[in-house]
């Protein structure tokens, strides 16, 4: 299969990147709107995470973008882990909405100003925590790929209480694209 592939720099990249985050928290967001509180913090042993814990993780990975641009370090093991967001779908939805409108400011001159991005990442508890580098367009992929894993784990927590939602809801987007 020939892959046509497309730089992703500049403004177009930053706009596509930002855009796939946006419908990822949108879909999510849906998702939350139709459930109760009791759904949101149903724990199912083995897994014994909520879709509050997961949907709370997604938020802090986005938090730590946004605190981390103006000094360029991102240091996403630093996160609030609000219990409030984690046994609240309204919250949640609440919080959603401002991370939603905060990507939507994202803009290339942000991205430029910012340049190399560090990311502060700890790789295993018994080791320091190391800095890599990074920019915006790449870090926004990253939080795509890691919101839509949190989603498919949302999606069989759904499941396991007999709601069901769309079955493309945490699909990657080229399982979308390619089947």
């Amino acid at each position: 299969m020939m892959y046509q592939l497309q730089s992703a720099s500049g403004e177009a990249g930053l706009a596509q990147a930002v855009e796939a985050n946006i419908i990822a928290l949108r879909k999510l967001l849906e998702a939350l709107s139709d459930i109760t509180d009791t759904c949101y913090c149903f724990r199912p042993a083995p897994e014994n995470s909520s879709i509050g814990m997961h949907t709370r993780h997604i938020i802090d990975h986005y938090s730590c973008l946004f605190a981390g641009l103006d000094n360029a370090l991102i240091e996403y093991d630093d996160r609030s882990r609000s219990v409030d967001i984690e046994t609240s779908a309204g919250q949640a939805i609440a919080v959603l909405r401002t991370k939603i409108k905060e990507l939507g400011l994202i803009n290339l001159r942000q991205s430029r100003r910012n340049g190399t991005l560090n990311i502060v990442i700890s790789s295993h508890s018994d080791l320091n925590a190391m800095t890599v580098a990074s920019g915006l367009i790449r870090e926004l992929l990253f939080l795509q790929s890691h919101t839509l894993h949190h989603m498919a784990i949302i999606q069989l927590l759904l499941n396991l209480q007999d709601i069901r939602i769309d079955p493309d809801f945490a699909a990657s987007p080229s399982t979308l694209k390619y089947g």
